[in-house]
Parts: C-alpha cells; structure tokens; sequence
C-alpha cells in the first residue's frame, strides 16, 4: 500500500476522488508518487491515474514537481507514459525549464528526444521567475548550463529569437563570457544583424565586452558574407549581359529603301 507516516492511503485516495468525479490536485498526486516504493508502484499510480497533467493553482504540474524536486525516476517515468512536456505554469516555467535550472542533462535529453517544444518564451504580463521571452537555451547561457545549451543548439532550438528586450542567444553568450557556445551558435547559423532594443549588434556586444575571438569570428563572417553577394551580384549581372538583345542597326542602304517607300517611290 501507498501511505505515508499517518496510515493515509494515497492511491486509495486518488481512486476515491476519480470515482466522485473529483478534480486530482497535481500536489496529491506527486505526493503519491513520491511515497511510492517501487518502480512498479510508480507506474501502477501513472497509468491508473485519470490526468497525470493535473495543474495546482500556480499552474505547477507533477512533471514539473518531480524534476525540482530532485525525483529523476518519477519524472522520466512521467515522460516516457504521455505527460504533456509543454504544459506551462503561472510564472511560464516549463518542463523543460526546470531542466536546465536544475542542470538536469539527462532529463533535458530525455524531454528533447520525446519532442519537448524548445522555443517556449515566457511571455506572461504577470510577476515571472525569468524575463519575458526568454527561452529555455537562454536561460540555460544565464545559468552556465553549456552542456544543455550544446544539447539545444544541436537539437534544432530557434537560435534567433529575442527576449523582450531584444536580447537574442548569442549577445547573452558574448555578455556571460560564454565563447565556446557562443562561437557554436555562430557556426550553426545565428543571425549576426539582429539588434537588441538599444539598436545594438552581436559584434557591438563582442567589442563592449572584450571578446577578441568572437569580435573577430563575426567579423570574418560578415566579411564572408559581403564577398559572397558581391560574388551573385557579379553572376547575375554576367547573366543579364549574355540575356540582352543587341540593339537592331539597319544599313545605309536598308534606310534608304525604308524611306523610299515611306515617300510611295519604287
């Protein structure tokens, strides 16, 4: 039986309110599974749950619970038995982001591998753990979690989006020191022209803050990338000289005749 210190019966309890049609509280159920003993009762209480995806009022689910909370096995179970990875708490916290806070890599894996949407930002009005429209890879640079933010990257997360103020990924990597990832992003395609909302570049973030290896990898790049459109320019204008018809120039003789007819001669 599932009890806890008191004798009380979780699982019969979580049965009781489902036959009176009665709302599972997410805290209730995360409290049965965490005083499950086995790997069996874990998955007996997943499984005969009527909604593992049940919210407290902050929005918080079992998952989310179960992953700050230090309790790996209940939340891989979780994962691997349908919960839904992108359910999001009052404050935007997702899943995933209680990951990369807790600098959970191999929950991070597993939630990425099972089709975690990895370009959530947290967008809400209201009071917010993070700041509005930051990702779960920005806030895997903000917490010097590299190797989630690698794991990220690789794994097709949206390397342009910008917070609400206009930060994007690599200008957070420039502004924690973080080179290696934020050389990673430049390699993997990161837009060097977006502007945070103060008008700034990557390149202006690299030059405030130091960064000699990445100051000179973007401007490499950039120069790459003028040479490359000089270099279509140059094509697409050798194309249109071959394409242009030369203009028609009649002979002397052609004109006369011309205007011989014009002037009804034979």
């Amino acid at each position: 039986m599932l009890q806890n210190n008191d004798g009380f019966d979780f699982y019969a309890a979580l049965c009781a309110q489902s036959a009176r049609n009665t709302k599972i509280e997410s805290r209730d159920f995360y409290d049965a599974l965490r005083e499950a003993s086995t790997k069996k009762e874990i998955l007996s209480l997943i499984k005969n749950c009527p909604n593992i995806d049940a919210q407290d009022h902050n929005g918080v689910t079992a998952l989310m619970r179960a992953i700050g909370n230090d309790r790996d096995q209940i939340a891989e179970l979780l994962i691997k038995n349908g919960a839904n990875l992108d359910l999001r708490a009052v404050n935007h916290t997702s899943a995933l982001m209680e990951a990369v806070v807790g600098h959970k890599t191999k929950i991070a894996k597993l939630l990425i591998e099972k089709g975690a949407n990895l370009d959530l930002q947290v967008n809400s009005m209201h009071w917010c753990t993070y700041p509005r429209g930051w990702t779960a890879l920005m806030l895997s640079i903000d917490r010097n979690g590299s190797e989630i933010a690698e794991l990220l990257i690789k794994n097709g997360a949206n390397l342009n989006l910008q917070s609400a103020d206009g930060k994007t990924a690599l200008m957070m990597a420039i502004e924690k020191g973080n080179t290696e990832i934020a050389q990673l992003l430049i390699e993997k395609g990161a837009k060097l022209d977006l502007q945070d909302n103060k008008g700034r570049p990557a390149l202006l973030y690299a030059v405030w803050y130091g960064n000699k290896e990445i100051e000179k990898l973007i401007t490499e790049k950039q120069q790459e990338k003028i040479q490359k459109t000089k270099e279509e320019v140059q094509k697409l204008q050798e194309k249109a000289k071959i394409a242009t018809v030369k203009p028609y120039r009649s002979t002397p003789t052609q004109r006369l005749l011309r205007l011989r007819k014009l002037r009804g001669c034979r």
